[in-house]
């Protein structure tokens, strides 16, 4: 009984350090230690020492490689330690141009695919390239995640950014959600953390994507001759299914990636096009190996640097799917004959504060109800994620006291937690002249990346007090919004 004991306590105290342990709290950086002149360096190409942070936070952040890039046409990334080709149509002008044929009898195939292409007129041309490219989607796709992750450092990435999901996700079962009594019921606030206790850190889309042996398999099947016409060609890539034989056991995958382009239930696009997706049905989150990259990622920077970057797009994307589908979900069923509950009549209240903010900020007619729809989620999303992402961090440095990462030389005058918001903001740092595309959070229709970034600096508290900034100072106005 003695004995049962003991190994009973024993396993106890093993699995309270593997939780600590998993979720961020325990570091290893030997593989990797921190670079405080490289991080200096960085830090040095980006920030604006004549400007205050609290009167224009954007231009602090980024003004200095705004002024760089003004006058050049291309940014040299030489000290940078992940060099990738992180954009899928800058990868693809490579292999169009020819630079991977001797390596793929695919790519080799598609190319000559296109090539029979630009025998037509502008009109069909266009269409005829449009549709070689779509079927040729999945193995450009394989190609770019197979050299993405091509470094053998690769894991060890995603042992680090793991960590820091964890402890994401550890924040909010146990202190933002069971905080959230205003606008969650008892009821709804378990459900929230029954859904993130089973959410995991997910690869396996990635893994199968650039498992290349298995894509050029799939090709292999589609039977192209040079002598074919144009329309002989496009009528076997509607019918592609049809070249693989029945016995053959992986037929429905190669249909899926190549005439769905789907991964399972997933759009491959969106896999590659993503900085991160939740799969919310399985509960599974997945982050695009395209973000393991400088101004967001790099082994060498501080934890401060990590988590304000990877971590807010591992809390944005979290947030984002909560919101507007579990959070969706539960205020149905709380409706009363269509009204909406006491819960979801708060929610809308809190709301309305940042409709109040944006409409303020936009001009008249500058985007659709739709799209302002969109940008306002959008942003009540980013505001939950920096949340998330700060409180993660906080808990990391909680249990690492032990762990000192020094003043930055250069800029001893910033602090770590300021140094966070620093990597937070510089994901959104953009110019025309940027021809390496290192913008982490992309620009789209509907959603200027200034608003956002405004919106989030503007109503966040710890913001306000790491810079030390006086109430009513551009970036803290009294007035602050806030949901989650």
């Amino acid at each position: 009984m003695k004995l049962f004991f003991l190994t009973f306590n024993s396993l106890i105290l093993l699995y309270f350090f593997t939780l600590k342990s998993s979720f961020g709290i325990h570091w290893s950086n030997t593989l990797c230690p921190v670079d405080l002149n490289f991080t200096s360096s960085s830090l040095s190409k980006y920030i604006n020492k004549t400007e205050k942070p609290c009167r224009d936070f954007h231009s602090f952040v980024c003004g200095n490689w705004y002024s760089y890039l003004e006058g050049v046409n291309d940014f040299n990334y030489g000290d940078v330690f992940v060099k990738n080709d992180h954009i899928l149509s800058g990868f693809k002008k490579r292999i169009l141009r020819g630079d991977k044929d001797s390596y793929s009898k695919a790519l080799k195939k598609l190319n000559k695919m296109l090539e029979k292409c630009e025998s037509l007129d502008d009109g069909p041309r266009s269409n005829c390239i449009k549709k070689v490219e779509n079927f040729g989607f999945y193995a450009y796709a394989s190609y770019f995640v197979k050299n993405l992750e091509e470094s053998n450092m690769t894991t060890y990435y995603f042992e680090m950014i793991a960590k820091i999901f964890e402890a994401s996700r550890e924040v909010l079962i146990e202190q933002i959600i069971p905080m959230k009594t205003n606008i969650l019921s008892s009821d709804a606030r378990k459900e929230f953390i029954k859904k993130l206790k089973i959410l995991r850190f997910y690869r396996g889309s990635y893994q199968r994507l650039k498992d290349i042996n298995m894509m050029e398999e799939c090709y292999d099947f589609f039977e192209f001759a040079d002598n074919c016409t144009v329309d002989e060609m496009l009528n076997d890539i509607k019918h592609y299914d049809c070249m693989i034989p029945e016995d053959y056991p992986k037929k429905e995958k190669c249909v899926n990636y190549i005439h769905n382009m789907l991964d399972g239930s997933i759009d491959t696009s969106r896999l590659i096009n993503s900085n991160a997706y939740y799969r919310y049905k399985i509960n599974r989150f997945l982050l695009n190996p395209n973000i393991i990259r400088h101004p967001c990622f790099d082994c060498r920077f501080p934890k401060s640097f990590q988590y304000g970057c990877i971590g807010f797009v591992i809390g944005q994307e979290i947030m984002k799917t909560l919101d507007e589908t579990l959070r969706l979900q539960i205020f149905k069923k709380q409706a009363d004959k269509n009204k909406p509950g006491p819960y979801q009549k708060r929610y809308d209240e809190l709301k309305k504060c940042f409709t109040n903010k944006l409409n303020q900020l936009l001009s008249k007619n500058e985007l659709s109800e739709s799209e302002k729809k969109n940008l306002l989620n959008d942003i009540v999303a980013d505001n939950a994620g920096i949340k998330v992402a700060y409180t993660a961090y906080k808990l990391y440095l909680k249990y690492n006291k032990n762990v000192t990462e020094g003043p930055i030389p250069g800029f001893d005058h910033l602090s770590h937690d300021q140094l966070f918001f620093f990597g937070y903001g510089r994901s959104f740092c953009e110019h025309k002249n940027d021809k390496w595309k290192t913008t982490i959070i992309t620009p789209r229709k509907g959603r200027p990346l200034y608003l956002s970034k405004l919106l989030t600096i503007t109503n966040n508290e710890a913001f306000s007090e790491a810079y030390k900034c006086d109430i009513n100072e551009p970036m803290n106005p009294r007035e602050k919004c806030s949901i989650w």
